[in-house]
């Protein structure tokens, strides 16, 4: 178990948040996913914002993004998991 509140926690936690961040970024590369928003023409991606203590996550409001948004929440989970 992890020893929270320890030295190392904030290390984890950033750690944590980096397989987060790579898994949304790989999936809103993909064109038909619905992952992320673009706030115009040419503009990046915006998959999520995240704050001290909150994660906004974006995706188009269809039932296959929000497929597609629950399955990379899964896998982050069993990465935290393994």
């Amino acid at each position: 178990e992890l020893d929270r509140g320890g030295p190392l926690s904030p290390y984890i936690c950033i750690i944590c948040m980096e397989i987060l961040n790579y898994l949304l970024c790989k999936e809103a590369r993909e064109q038909k996913s619905g992952i992320g928003i673009k706030l115009g023409p040419g503009t990046a991606t915006i998959s999520y914002l995240m704050f001290a203590d909150v994660c906004l996550l974006f995706c188009r409001t269809n039932s296959n993004s929000f497929s597609v948004l629950k399955n990379t929440l899964d896998k982050f989970a069993i990465h935290l998991t393994d």
